[in-house]
């Protein structure tokens, strides 16, 4: 009875979290506030090698938050190059759209998860960072990588639980570990370490063939 009325509460603090978060996208989009932050330097770098109809992989690899920017900016690409929008105020629209709504996502993907994991300690901590360091970041423009933060939680909250892995869940370990590398400089060398954990609990979990 009582984690019934835990999920309840649990439930409610989701919708409400979520009403409040499209509210911040709508402003965040219309206003473009992606552009504010620093990573814009590279989405305008992006948006003038579009207008010679190419883009440029090598502009984004000069940074350590090379992955951050171009998830953010891969749906502009996709809007560019394949439904052929060439008004660079669309892109950009996009662009914040999509910076704004990953962090929400990512916490999204946390909350299916924890139903499974049952870890409602990593999700609190996930919901703190967000509203703590996250939405502030985003809101005074100081850098939009930090939204990465949020993929961590996701891997925190596999490397917490004891469920067994399925195959979807492996694939997308194996995506949180790749973003581990890209998202912001400090976090590259705990993908190290989180890539020796995973590999040693599959191994566990005879899912790997291999003798730990």
């Amino acid at each position: 009875m009582e984690e019934s009325e835990n999920n309840k509460q649990l439930k409610l603090l989701f919708i409400v979290f979520i009403l409040i978060s499209i509210v911040h996208i709508i402003y965040a989009t219309i206003t473009m506030r992606g552009m504010y932050c620093d990573g814009a330097f590279y989405m305008i770098d992006q948006l003038n090698s579009f207008s010679s109809n190419s883009y440029k992989l090598s502009l984004d690899m000069e940074h350590p938050r090379f992955m951050m920017s171009f998830l953010m900016q891969f749906p502009a690409i996709i809007a560019h190059f394949l439904f052929n929008i060439k008004s660079k105020f669309v892109l950009m629209g996009i662009y914040s759209f999509i910076q704004f709504s990953l962090p929400v996502i990512f916490l999204s993907l946390n909350f299916i998860l924890t139903k499974r994991t049952k870890r409602i300690d990593v999700l609190f901590w996930n919901v703190f960072t967000y509203g703590a360091i996250i939405c502030p970041f985003m809101i005074f423009s100081v850098v939009e990588s930090i939204i990465g933060f949020s993929l961590h939680f996701i891997l925190w909250n596999y490397l917490c639980s004891k469920i067994d892995y399925k195959k979807t869940d492996i694939i997308f370990i194996l995506f949180l570990l790749t973003m581990m590398f890209g998202t912001y400089e400090y976090v590259a060398f705990l993908g190290i370490i989180f890539s020796l954990h995973i590999f040693i609990m599959l191994c566990r979990k005879k899912i790997l063939r291999i003798n730990v």
